[in-house]
């Protein structure tokens, strides 16, 4: 019998970065077909119906519940929080999901920031952990640009969560952070050496150049609704380059989103026919939004490393970055891209117009950045950390007699 790998993630059913790292690693886990595998994806919600919430007291008879779910033809389990209205609470142990652990031969967390782990802090499994970023971090755009009530509350649920976060990364056997920034962040909390970094693989037969595609837009691709990805600073930066050269190619934003002050800023700017909101894309439809662009752009004030980057390094194009932490692992400025300082709208107006006027250095970054992109993001090369973790954690104990 195969032995069995439980990874314990958060919002697997929505998009974004994290989701995109468990499904990455449950495929690793699969293609081995070294471990058995399932994905459960614990509560963000205050109104989760799995949970039980203060502030309804029908749920304080039923009790916290898992569901078992499917999405995007991936099963899973989502599992509720006791009193999961206050967020410190969905970082803490139930006996539904304890239970539910104590199936499985290895828990790995696939997480945005490290306080979740201490939800399986009464299982007695191996634990691993695999996290994008830090918590004070991932949210500080969220509480900059909240009202002043949100953000009094953000700020002290950030205060009690770092308590939980620290504890978390001293319940985990081994710590993957996605990034240089990453690592750097937490290592001041880490009671080990047991961390490195592990960034996330790509489909390559899912991400490639296309040699006939016309290049034609530049292109964004995130969630653009979240305030870290700050997609008003890219509209503005595009607003100057068009006020350059009115001749300038469409910028395309493809994802959710996005916020009411964005829209509002592309239609006062008058610029509606040219920054294009094109929704949220997927498979080979998302595959030729790279293929097409000039250079993919990420205005972001922070990322644990942008995986959209990987995907369009992939496709053969060549990528602008705010230096925002995690891009700095991939992207090598002036080889296969360039980065800019974060909140600096001018340097981003300087980097697009330098890649879109430029066509020789181009289509020599675009050659760069495919290049980098097969020989370091494979599903391969980059899921032997992951396999070599397991198989160390996993393998049989030696009996050295009494």
């Amino acid at each position: 019998m195969k032995q069995r790998i439980a990874l314990v993630t958060h919002c697997f059913e929505s998009g974004g970065g994290v989701p995109s790292m468990t499904r990455y690693l449950n495929e690793v886990i699969q293609t081995s077909g070294e471990y058995d595998c399932d994905i459960i994806s614990l509560s963000i919600s205050a109104h989760d119906p799995l949970s039980v919430l203060v502030h309804s007291p029908r749920s304080w008879f039923s009790g916290v519940r898992l569901d078992r779910q499917t999405h995007a033809g991936i099963p899973f389990t989502r599992v509720g929080a006791f009193a999961g209205d206050l967020e410190f609470q969905r970082y803490t142990p139930r006996r539904v999901l304890t239970k539910l652990l104590e199936s499985y031969d290895l828990v790995q967390f696939v997480v945005g920031a490290p306080q979740w782990v201490c939800a399986a802090r009464e299982t007695q499994k191996p634990i691993l952990l695999w996290t994008a970023t830090t918590l004070r971090a991932d949210r500080a755009s969220q509480i900059n640009v909240a009202k002043p009530f949100r953000r009094a509350w953000l700020r002290a649920m950030t205060w009690i969560c770092e308590k939980y976060e620290r504890r978390g990364l001293q319940l985990a056997s081994d710590c993957l952070a996605l990034s240089d920034y990453t690592l750097d962040s937490m290592r001041r909390w880490l009671p080990c050496e047991n961390a490195s970094v592990a960034i996330p693989g790509i489909n390559l037969n899912s991400f490639f150049p296309d040699a006939n595609a016309e290049k034609r837009d530049f292109v964004c691709v995130c969630r653009l609704e979240d305030p870290r990805k700050n997609i008003l600073l890219l509209c503005k930066a595009y607003k100057d380059l068009y006020d350059l050269n009115n001749e300038i190619s469409n910028l395309l934003l493809v994802g959710p989103g996005p916020s009411p002050a964005v829209k509002c800023y592309i239609r006062d700017s008058g610029l509606g026919a040219k920054i294009q909101v094109v929704g949220a894309k997927k498979g080979a439809e998302l595959r030729q939004f790279y293929q097409r662009a000039y250079c993919f752009v990420l205005s972001s004030d922070e990322e644990g490393l942008g995986i959209v980057l990987q995907e369009a390094m992939a496709c053969g194009c060549p990528v602008i970055s705010t230096a925002c932490g995690g891009p700095e692992t991939i992207v090598k400025d002036g080889y296969n891209g360039m980065l800019v300082p974060t909140g600096d709208a001018q340097s981003l107006t300087r980097a697009m117009n330098r890649l879109w006027s430029d066509k020789t250095m181009r289509n020599q970054m675009a050659e760069n950045a495919l290049n980098y992109a097969r020989a370091n993001f494979s599903m391969e090369a980059t899921g032997k950390v992951f396999l070599d973790l397991f198989r160390a954690h996993l393998a049989p104990k030696a009996d050295t007699g009494p």
